[in-house]
């Protein structure tokens, strides 16, 4: 808002000698609040970027200084500006510094061929723009002499220090593009800052040059608006991606062609220039001459570059893949080592099922002759036992019951877990196989206070399995209905067929078993809480072999329980005209794969 109310004043006072007065100390104003921005915040960062503020900040203060200068001059002592004066002292800086701190900036290439192909652009820039300032500037300037050689050369310094500055804005702007990440400078601000002052730095020069510049002319506008972008520039907020730190900048790719633009505006000035003067400046064809090797050094640095970077990117893909390799080779060995420990875990789970065979091969030899003399006193002898004894030798008939119950189960176990192990399969009725198992259990039965019913069908309902096994899955499940189910309680069997399946289902009112452990009831030894609570005897190994050999005959087994209602066991077989591949009595390979689980019933 002020700034636009100084342009305003300015505009509305233009021509008159109040436009001095508005000219000067706005001017003058202006860059110390530029200069002391900048080194407030350059008390914010470290490094590279606080001595780009400093540097800025010093350059914006000098210039400050010489407008202090002018203005005394012409608006406190009302006389001419004399030329030169230590005012030229104060603008002079500002140029070298701006440069210095535009230089400063972390924006090196990655590569030694790199930056010197980056020096190169900004040569190529910073003759083109000399060029074309020469013809347009410097050249009219020069030819029209001065009193003495040092008055030419400060004539000159203006534009020449005009053209550096430009040269590095474009050159700054070029490299930050080519970064990754921002940087904690708004370059497009101070960028833009440093042009509008170099603009106005040559119009300056060239009416002066034909005595046509007077304080509060137009062109003092680009001053102002060049330090008021550097103060926003100052006092604008960091990017949120921004960082302090000078860390290495990976470049990516873009098109370079900032510097080909800027030798073709300057061959095409030279050639408008030609034409219209019809005149060849010794000048303009040195610079035109070294425009033309400067292109051609370019060109072979570029080449050197993209040799570099091609080498680089060969050692980086060598690196990677000898890593690639090494991690190929431990993976390797890793693999190794854990398939020499599976096997090794194999060989000693093969090992201690060979150790539970054998020794409950071996235990069920003494106990059948235990349990076998234990029966003969029993039975034979019952008149000469007293009735302590006999009680003694029933406790030892129970358990040697228990102990041989226990051989069997770690027996079958081994035999289902050996790889050796094989089904004799034929065609079953499961009718038979649920009358065997009924008249085996019924002296059990018989001394209980229970409700048993078994449910056969009167056609035959057969598949193709392993006598001796179903047998088992069925005696386990019916012992188990009776252990858990109480006097009073109801246990059913029943067969039936539902499509290409025989299905068995055994149900009890019995204890139930508690939700959260009804997924461990397939697992080897699991035994629930509700029956150690009760310290119902068993090994846990009931289900577990029920359902491996159920799973072994192509079927599946399914168990619903709630704690106090009572258990539900299904079991399903194919049937004979149901099996793949099975013609009369010909052997057949179970589908080992299939299901078995158990499900919630509430």
């Amino acid at each position: 808002m002020i700034a636009a109310l100084w342009v305003l004043g300015l505009l509305m006072v233009a021509e008159t000698p109040a436009a001095q007065h508005v000219s000067n100390f706005g001017l003058a104003g202006v860059a110390l609040l530029a200069g002391c921005a900048a080194w407030v915040r350059a008390r914010r960062h470290q490094g590279s970027f606080a001595r780009f503020w400093w540097l800025l900040g010093a350059g914006a203060l000098s210039w400050s200084a010489g407008q202090v200068v002018w203005t005394y001059y012409e608006s406190v002592r009302g006389q001419e500006v004399p030329f030169p004066s230590p005012a030229d002292v104060g603008y002079l800086g500002l140029p070298p510094l701006a440069a210095a701190a535009l230089m400063s900036l972390p924006l090196a290439a990655p590569t030694l061929a790199g930056r010197v192909r980056t020096l190169m652009d900004g040569l190529m820039v910073a003759t083109s723009m000399l060029l074309c300032s020469w013809i347009i500037v410097l050249g009219p300037v020069f030819r029209a002499g001065a009193d003495s050689f040092g008055l030419q050369v400060i004539s000159l310094a203006y534009p020449i220090g005009d053209v550096i500055v430009i040269t590095l804005v474009l050159y700054t702007w070029l490299r930050a593009r080519q970064l990754h990440r921002h940087l904690p400078v708004s370059l497009p601000l101070v960028g833009s800052g440093l042009l509008a002052f170099a603009i106005s730095d040559s119009g300056f020069t060239y009416l002066t040059t034909i005595g046509a510049y007077r304080s509060g002319n137009v062109i003092d506008i680009g001053w102002f608006a060049g330090f008021v972008l550097m103060l926003v520039a100052a006092m604008w907020p960091e990017p949120a991606e921004a960082a302090s730190s000078e860390q290495d900048l990976t470049v990516r790719p873009l098109g370079n062609l900032l510097p080909y633009g800027a030798v073709s505006v300057a061959l095409l000035t030279s050639v408008i220039e030609l034409a219209r003067t019809g005149q060849v400046d010794v000048v303009v064809s040195w610079m035109r001459t070294a425009l033309m090797i400067l292109l051609v050094a370019r060109q072979i640095l570029t080449i050197k570059e993209n040799q570099a970077l091609t080498d680089h990117l060969e050692q980086r893909v060598e690196a990677r893949t000898a890593e690639l390799r090494r991690s190929r080779n431990l993976l390797v060995a890793g693999l190794e080592k854990e398939a020499d420990a599976v096997r090794r875990l194999q060989d000693l789970d093969r090992a201690k099922d060979e150790f539970v065979a054998t020794v409950s091969h071996e235990l069920r030899t003494p106990i059948t002759s235990i349990m076998g003399y234990v029966e003969l006193l029993l039975d034979a002898h019952a008149d000469d036992v007293d009735p302590v004894h006999a009680d003694m030798l029933r406790t030892v008939q129970r358990n040697g019951d228990r102990l041989a119950s226990l051989a069997e189960n770690l027996l079958a176990v081994a035999r289902l877990d050996s790889d050796e192990f094989d089904l004799d399969l034929k065609p079953v009725n499961l009718g038979d196989v649920v009358g065997r198992i009924e008249a085996a259990l019924r002296p059990v039965v018989s001394e209980r206070d229970l409700d048993v019913s078994y449910t056969i069908p009167p056609e035959p309902i057969l598949t193709h399995g392993d006598v001796q096994y179903l047998e088992r899955v069925l005696f386990n499940l019916m012992s188990n209905s009776l252990k858990f189910t109480e006097d009073g309680g109801t246990i059913g069997c029943t067969l039936t067929r539902e499509a290409d399946r025989a299905v068995l289902e055994i149900s009890d009112t019995g204890i139930g078993i508690p939700a959260d452990e009804q997924k461990h009831l397939f697992t080897r030894f699991f035994r629930s809480s509700t029956a150690r609570r009760q310290a119902i005897q068993g090994t846990g190994l009931g289900l577990n072999i029920a359902s491996s050999i159920v799973t072994r005959h192509g079927g599946e087994m399914d168990l619903w329980s709630e704690q106090g209602r009572g258990t539900k066991v299904r079991v399903a077989l194919p049937t004979v005209s149901a099996v793949p591949g099975v013609r009369g009595s010909s052997p057949w390979n179970p589908l080992v794969s299939a299901q078995s689980g158990a499900e919630l019933l509430l």
